[in-house]
C-alpha cells in the first residue's frame, strides 16, 4: 500500500489473476483494489500539492462509480472526478466533476458517457488554481474554470462498487 492512507471503504493489494500467477514474469503483477458498499477513498501526497496532473489506470470490474480525487483537504472537502457505469441510474450524467465541501456534494459539471464494466481505462485530472480538466483515455471528458479551492492530496475513489482495480498512478 506504500504511502496510501485509507479514508473509507476496503482497500487491498491485488495480485495478477491467472492459473499460475508468476510475478517474476509480469511487468506489473499488482494493482490496488477497492470494495465500496457506500464510498471507498484512499489518498496520498501532501496538503500543499498544487498545479499537478494525476493519472490512473482503472478496471471497473463491476457496476457503480470510480474516480480520482484532487485537492483533497479532508473527507469533507475535496474535488472529485466521478464516473458511473452504463448499468447505473446516472447514465445521462455519468461523468461528473463534484465539489465536496463541508461534507455536502455539489455536481459542478456533468456529461453523458458511462463506462462498460470489465474494461481498463486511463483517467486523468489536470488540476491548477485556474482550471480543472478531466479526461478518459486521453480525450477530454469535463472541464471547469476557477475551481472553488486548490491544493491538497490526490485520491482514488469508488462508490457502490463490488470491485475495482487501480494501477499505474
Amino acid at each position: 500500500t506504500g504511502s496510501w492512507e485509507t479514508v473509507s471503504g476496503e482497500w487491498q493489494t491485488k495480485s495478477i489473476e491467472s492459473v499460475k500467477p508468476d510475478p517474476a514474469r509480469s511487468a506489473n503483477p499488482f494493482s490496488y483494489g477497492a470494495v465500496a458498499k457506500d464510498h471507498a477513498l484512499t489518498v496520498a501526497g501532501d496538503w500543499f500539492w498544487d498545479n499537478y496532473l494525476c493519472r490512473v489506470a482503472v478496471n471497473h470490474e463491476a457496476p457503480g462509480a470510480d474516480g480520482l480525487v484532487v485537492f483533497y483537504q479532508d473527507p469533507q472537502n475535496h474535488l472529485l472526478f466521478r464516473w458511473w457505469s452504463a448499468d447505473a441510474e446516472h447514465v445521462s450524467n455519468a461523468r461528473q466533476l463534484v465539489l465536496v465541501r463541508g461534507g455536502k456534494e455539489q455536481v459542478l459539471a456533468s456529461a453523458a458517457g458511462a463506462y462498460q464494466p470489465g474494461q481498463w481505462y486511463r483517467l486523468t485530472v489536470k488540476a491548477t488554481d485556474a482550471h480543472l480538466e478531466a479526461s478518459i483515455d486521453g480525450k477530454r471528458a469535463l472541464a471547469l474554470d476557477s475551481p472553488p479551492f486548490y491544493g491538497g492530496k490526490i485520491g482514488l475513489y469508488a462508490e457502490h462498487c463490488r470491485s475495482a482495480s487501480f494501477d499505474d498512478v
